[in-house]
């Protein structure tokens, strides 16, 4: 199919967007190393604990660092259960389907 010239306009726009999007990626990224390393000293301190106060300047901060599960069954033993347990897999398993956008330019 070939589009209609009109649609250059938003196609470049989409590529702009798409490179000011990478590159506050990897802000995001960097600024989450920053946090990472900003929290991991309170971390050593609290050790095993879920929960701590520290009061300073007349200021109150409480801190939780709960732990969380959650239950997932990883590619392999997805694999696995597809081979061995067919049925199991048919009656569980969902599948999706998505479609991707992407654009490139050739000059």
């Amino acid at each position: 199919m070939l589009l209609n010239a009109v649609f250059a306009l938003k196609l470049e726009a989409y590529l702009a967007l798409s490179e000011q999007k990478t590159a506050l990626s990897k802000q995001v990224r960097d600024l989450e190393k920053q946090m990472k390393q900003a929290c991991a000293p309170v971390v050593d301190a609290m050790g095993t604990g879920c929960s701590a106060l520290c009061k300073c300047g007349g200021r109150e901060y409480t801190v939780t660092y709960k732990p969380s599960c959650r239950t997932a069954i990883g590619k392999d033993s997805l694999e696995r259960l597809q081979l061995l347990h067919p049925d199991i897999h048919e009656e569980y398993a969902e599948t999706t389907e998505s479609r991707r956008f992407s654009v490139t330019v050739k000059n």
